[in-house]
């Protein structure tokens, strides 16, 4: 039990913006060892603590969020309510990890002399339980492995390949045959393994080293002028709509003429502007500036709420051109499972929303762009749909208030990169309070703006068409891997 909460502790501190990124490749050996030693049941347990603790040290600003931040903002539950629920919703996280308990610590008995067959089974199990904890209404594609290699160009670039869960199964690979290659290490092992890390990481660096740099083209390019408004979720959530329209007014009126589009974070305003007559206001700052603006805001329809941003046309005010939210995050925008978690009510924010149907994109004089919101950078899925009908560029608008750790608004953040390189496209992320930023097609940080700020940049966004071919194979990369898997199991 011990090994895996090691274990459990070193691999998320590798996650993005801790400090452990490049260890990566070693971190895994010590729940390895113990799953190898343990029985199927004993294995479900240790998957089961090592996924707890992994989780809940990675998301850790998940626990200020729910006992601090959300209840002074919205006085819908008490603070230790908040604090409970946290370590209730780790361990509906950690399930997935207690399956990759069970089912290695099964097949490494199969496999005790064939080195080989047993890092593949553990590799191919992790990787698969990675892919079933992102999916469902609970679905969460956050602090997978490959997500500790934001920062090394070379191995981001090979998500246009095999995307984040083949990355991820790569990583665990490397982490099993290290394990067997130990064995036989008697002398100088710490050294021997600063020298693997270097040389593993070393390769990833050169290659993204020779990558070739993307020319930026004013003319087959869209110009987007991103605000990142730093408005606080006390005033968001108030009833006074004052303050927002003087933000939203101020810098729609200081967007540059040469601009194609100024676009302003998800949830903007608390209300729906289709329906509010403030709504005339924003169409007639858009008119006198001439601009197009795309803001978020929630839209009812009948008896229906929906998260979404809207495209507004000086010409024709607010266009038939929006997206609502698909993915919509659990508990906050959704119930999910309510016969089993209808007593989690109390965590939704303003309400709950019905998915978005399908993933239509914005025509700007004629260019398709296509906008996620918030977590839905997480699921490569989304992505790819918006890809599938004509995206040239993608652009997520998010509402990153609740956070106040750096981390979180890293580990958002860097999902952007990811998307990026899975599907050849430059990514822009605007957020309320950042990480606002652009990444190119090889996910490598073009320009980012400073968090906690208020402020606006207008990013020369080219224009990219052809698919990667992850975007080709990439949804049968889970179905490949359960399949290799299941046939380690019966063999």
């Amino acid at each position: 039990m011990l090994y895996s909460i090691v274990s459990a502790f070193l691999t998320a501190l590798t996650m993005p913006g801790f400090f452990l990124g490049p260890a990566v490749w070693i971190t895994l050996i010590p729940l390895i060892e113990v799953l190898r030693k343990s029985k199927p049941l004993h294995g479900l347990l240790n998957g089961f603590i090592f996924g707890y603790v992994m989780m809940s040290v990675s998301l850790f600003w998940q626990l200020p969020t729910l006992s601090k931040n959300v209840p002074e903002v919205l006085r819908s539950f008490p603070g230790w309510v908040g604090f409970l629920t946290f370590w209730l919703l780790a361990a509906v996280e950690a399930l997935p990890f207690a399956g990759t308990g069970l089912v290695y610590s099964f097949l490494s008995k199969k496999f005790t002399r064939r080195p080989w067959l047993d890092a593949f089974a553990f590799s191919l199990t992790y990787s698969v339980f990675e892919y079933l904890r992102g999916i469902g209404d609970l679905g969460f594609a956050g602090s997978r492995l490959s997500d500790a290699l934001y920062w090394n160009a070379g191995f981001i670039s090979t998500l246009s390949v095999w995307g984040t869960l083949g990355l991820s199964w790569f990583i665990a690979f490397v982490n099993t045959r290290l394990s067997h290659w130990l064995k036989n290490v008697r002398r100088n092992l710490i050294l021997n393994l600063l020298m693997i890390i270097m040389m593993l990481n070393g390769v990833g660096l050169t290659v993204g080293y020779f990558l070739p740099s993307v020319r930026i083209d004013d003319v087959n390019s869209f110009r987007i002028h991103a605000v990142q408004t730093n408005v606080p979720q006390s005033v968001k959530y108030s009833r006074r709509i004052e303050p927002l329209l003087e933000t939203f007014e101020k810098f729609v009126r200081t967007t540059p003429s040469n601009a194609d589009v100024v676009i302003f974070p998800e949830a903007t305003f608390m209300r729906d502007m289709t329906q509010d007559y403030n709504g005339s206001y924003l169409i007639a700052l858009s008119k006198e500036k001439k601009v197009k603006v795309i803001v978020g805001f929630p839209h009812f329809e009948e008896d229906k709420a929906f998260n979404s941003v809207w495209l507004i046309d000086p010409a024709q005010g607010f266009t038939d051109q929006n997206y609502s939210k698909v993915k919509l995050t659990p508990f906050a925008e959704m119930l999910p499972y309510p016969w089993f978690f209808g007593a989690f009510r109390f965590l939704k924010l303003l309400s709950y929303y019905t998915p978005g149907e399908g993933f239509p994109t914005f025509e700007l004089d004629g260019k398709a762009l296509g906008v996620m919101i918030c977590f839905e950078s997480y699921f490569t899925e989304v992505s790819r749909e918006l890809v599938k009908n004509g995206a040239l560029a993608l652009v997520v608008t998010t509402n990153d208030g609740w956070f106040n750790s750096k981390v979180a608004l890293k580990q958002h953040f860097v999902q952007s990169a990811f998307r990026a390189a899975e599907y050849g496209r430059y990514v822009l992320q605007i957020s309320n309070t950042g990480i606002t930023g652009l990444f190119d097609p090889f996910g490598r940080l073009v320009y980012s703006l400073p968090e906690w700020t208020e402020m606006a940049h207008t990013f020369t966004v080219p224009e990219r068409s052809g698919n990667t071919l992850y975007y080709h194979i990439g949804r049968y990369i889970p179905i490949f891997l359960t399949a290799v898997l299941l046939l380690l199991v019966i063999i």
